[in-house]
């Protein structure tokens, strides 16, 4: 599947701030030891300018984090009950991007107990997924010494892309790589337009949204060179319609902000309508 490594940093991304909360344990990661960033392909180079325009785990913490504390509720989270109803591999390719999301928001939050639910969560569909081993405790426990340095971070994520793409490709379902990372970003925009609506608009986590701007683009041209796929078609006329609202908000909002004005009326209604198509899609891939 065309491009698929530059989306799943989009995915493993909010991995990594749950992981880089983690205790670090004394063994030295054999994955990190092992791994040659010179013999990465062009999409690894292509992904890694992707990930350097991503907000770093300070940026997204001040995103999720309002001046007077923690911004959080729960009842944002897809429910971890919903994981047995995933039968489909397309749904627990969705969910698992989604539980991936969830937790980091979570751990960002300082709600642990929570967190951790919504990893075991992630683990029980990555094991149906057959994906149980893409994250070995050497690669969790290098991550969790590295989380602050981005060259090792792609590293670590070039050792997940690779088993997660391996396994996918021997069992015909590459497109299920892609599923698992549309999932993590539709949550992560789905908890952002909530949040900010939570804050009467906060202004602060509105620009965040709308400097996603670039991987919103980058899911619809990897949507797109693959709408031929059957699990893929279904979505491509969504995120493209998606595209467009994202796209008539984040102009709008990019003038006021330039004007040093506050956000006016049309901005505003431009984004609840963005809010509404985000959460029509989400909602199509947690029921």
């Amino acid at each position: 599947m065309k491009d698929v490594y530059q989306l799943l940093i989009l995915l493993f991304f909010p991995a990594i701030l749950f992981f880089g909360a983690c205790e670090p344990a004394n063994n030295a990661s054999k994955d990190a030891k092992n791994i040659d960033v010179a013999d990465a392909d062009s999409d690894f180079h292509e992904a890694k300018k992707i990930f350097y325009n991503l907000p770093s785990p300070p940026e997204v913490s001040d995103m999720l984090f309002s001046e007077s504390g923690p911004v959080f509720n729960e009842a944002f989270l897809n429910r971890v009950e919903n994981v047995d109803l995933y039968e489909s591999s397309v749904k627990q390719a969705l969910n698992l991007g989604i539980y991936s999301t969830d937790f980091s928001f979570a751990s960002i939050a300082g709600q642990d107990q929570i967190a951790i639910n919504y990893f075991a969560t992630s683990q029980k569909l990555a094991t149906r997924l057959g994906l149980s081993n893409v994250l070995s405790q050497d690669t969790i426990n290098w991550l969790a010494r590295n989380f602050e340095n981005k060259d090792s971070l792609m590293d670590i994520i070039t050792v997940v892309y690779r088993r997660s793409e391996a396994y996918f490709n021997e069992n015909g379902e590459p497109d299920l790589a892609l599923l698992m990372a549309i999932g993590g970003w539709t949550e992560g925009m789905y908890l952002a337009t909530k949040l900010a609506k939570d804050l009467k608009y906060n202004t602060k986590i509105m620009d965040q949204i709308s400097e996603q701007r670039l991987s919103m683009e980058i899911i619809v041209q990897i949507i797109e060179s693959n709408k031929n796929e059957p699990n893929i078609h279904k979505y491509h006329e969504k995120f493209t319609t998606l595209n467009g609202q994202y796209k008539t908000f984040s102009n709008l909002l990019k003038e006021d902000l330039k004007q040093n004005k506050p956000v006016s009326q049309s901005t505003l209604k431009e984004f609840l309508k963005l809010e509404e198509l985000v959460a029509i899609l989400r909602n199509d891939f947690i029921n």
